[in-house]
């Protein structure tokens, strides 16, 4: 009753969500250098909306993927209408996430995970902060990108 009745997402919720330290430069990093951004959440759509519009992120992130327009994770079906608005192939896909949930959707979908910030999860890259996860990267996006984090 409290989370339906008293809580309003937008007045008590929102204003305590950061962005992770350095994840806006990444974001600007991965854009600058070609690389496509997609999100996969489960959170609704207009929940993910309001987390966009709070950080006055840019629009790189397409497809925006959430529970209001695909099963939630850890069904794969977010991360295969990705790759099908993109063209591409799940394998070419690396899936960044911090929860089982994240890594069941990413191998169900046959995608590469990438375990970020997730303590004890482990996925074909593990990294706890951006700078890790952009040295790890660096070799993938050197065959076709320019990528400095």
């Amino acid at each position: 009753r409290v989370t339906r009745d008293e809580i309003n997402y937008q007045r008590d919720i929102l204003p305590l969500l950061r962005l992770m330290p350095g994840f806006r430069q990444f974001a600007e990093a991965l854009h600058a250098s070609g690389v496509r951004t997609a999100i996969a959440t489960n959170r609704t759509g207009q929940g993910m909306q309001r987390v966009l519009d709070f950080f006055a992120l840019p629009s790189y992130f397409d497809p925006v993927v959430t529970a209001s327009n695909a099963a939630p994770k850890p069904s794969p079906e977010g991360v295969l209408r990705i790759c099908a608005a993109w063209g591409a192939h799940p394998e070419d896909v690396l899936f960044v996430g911090d929860s089982v949930h994240d890594r069941q959707a990413a191998e169900a979908a046959g995608a590469t995970f990438a375990a970020f910030n997730g303590g004890a999860l482990q996925g074909q890259i593990v990294a706890p902060d951006f700078a890790v996860l952009g040295r790890a990267l660096a070799p993938f996006l050197a065959r076709g990108h320019e990528f400095t984090p």
